[in-house]
């Protein structure tokens, strides 16, 4: 059984976070150097056009996922699945976690639902949508030659860790509560719990989630920075050669 004084406890919530800081850091660091390193060097036309429409072109990446959208019923379904079944969900989760750092309160948007709804219905019923999103974007690696032609051993690493991660959250939420609980964890984010989950299934959650956020500059998970890196260098790529042409100098 797992109390607040046992080791797998303490390790997991006091000790592992500092891990989890430095590998991330020194990925992230290892990987700038090497987009730095293999990526030309490109002379930016500095106008409020140009930041105008790589700004566009951000929005467009991080709201409606238009890279995913092609003129095929399959790309529809692979954006609904990916996009509304499985992102968007994980954002609002993501956002909820931050409630317990005191970033937002649940009375901000009482007005509009109930407290009950905000802080019990609509986690869960997230994390089941979410869930079940991430099941079938694996179910799609598995079953459908091109994406399983294209799928490392990494990408089935990372779908195991989501799911996983997810489901812990889920069973932590629905298994019996305790009294309230305050967490500090380093270098001194202090989690306020309204109800104490299952300390297994919470310590599980925590755990897997630190190992998600290690592994994010060495897997697929970098999409989430390199994407958006992606997007700018490229609104800003189609803004220097339309620039050229109406200049009269040809694009390289």
């Amino acid at each position: 059984m797992i109390t607040t004084d046992s080791l797998f406890f303490r390790f997991t919530f006091y000790l592992l976070p500092w891990v989890t800081y430095i590998v991330f850091v020194l990925g992230m660091v290892f990987q700038i150097k090497k987009w730095i390193g293999g990526a030309p060097s490109v002379t930016v036309y500095k106008s409020e056009g140009r930041i105008k429409r790589t700004i566009k072109e951000l929005l467009l990446y991080l709201i409606v996922q238009r890279k995913l959208l092609r003129a095929n019923s399959s790309s529809i379904i692979l954006w609904i699945t990916c996009w509304l079944i499985f992102h968007i969900p994980l954002f609002f989760i993501l956002f909820g976690h931050l409630r317990a750092f005191g970033v937002w309160s649940v009375d901000w948007f009482t007005w509009l639902v109930s407290r009950g709804f905000l802080v019990d219905t609509l986690p869960f019923a997230m994390g089941i949508i979410v869930l079940s999103g991430i099941i079938l974007l694996t179910l799609r690696r598995i079953v459908f030659t091109n994406p399983r032609s294209i799928s490392t051993p990494g990408n089935y690493v990372v779908l195991l860790l989501l799911i996983t991660v997810i489901a812990a959250g889920i069973v932590m939420r629905v298994l019996p509560h305790s009294p309230e609980m305050s967490l500090t964890i380093p270098p001194g984010f202090t989690m306020e719990l309204e109800h104490t989950p299952s300390l297994v299934w919470f310590t599980i959650h925590a755990l897997i989630a630190q190992m998600i956020v290690m592994y994010v500059p060495f897997s697929g998970l970098i999409h989430i920075i390199s994407g958006i890196i992606t997007t700018i260098s490229s609104a800003i790529g189609e803004y220097n050669d339309k620039g050229k042409a109406r200049r009269g100098v040809p694009s390289k």
